[in-house]
């Protein structure tokens, strides 16, 4: 009877383990679409501001120079 109370328990417990499995599958897929969303992000970026600087449109050294300038 005792043994069975326990058994009980256990299935309990392992109950409880499936859904909080369940809960923390559902978080980390959404936490991994998000990550996969901002890193699509930052390689449009990436590739938006390397087509820039091939057609001449950013020029580091006048748009750095004054801080350079300020630093010194």
């Amino acid at each position: 009877d005792e043994n069975v109370e326990k058994f009980k328990h256990i299935l309990a417990s392992v109950d409880d383990l499936i859904a909080n499995l369940d809960s923390r599958k559902t978080q980390f897929d959404s936490l991994i679409s998000n990550a996969n969303n901002l890193v699509s992000n930052v390689n449009n970026v990436a590739l938006d501001v390397d087509k820039r600087l091939k057609q001449g449109q950013y020029d580091f050294k006048a748009m750095f120079t004054p801080l350079i300038m300020q630093a010194q």
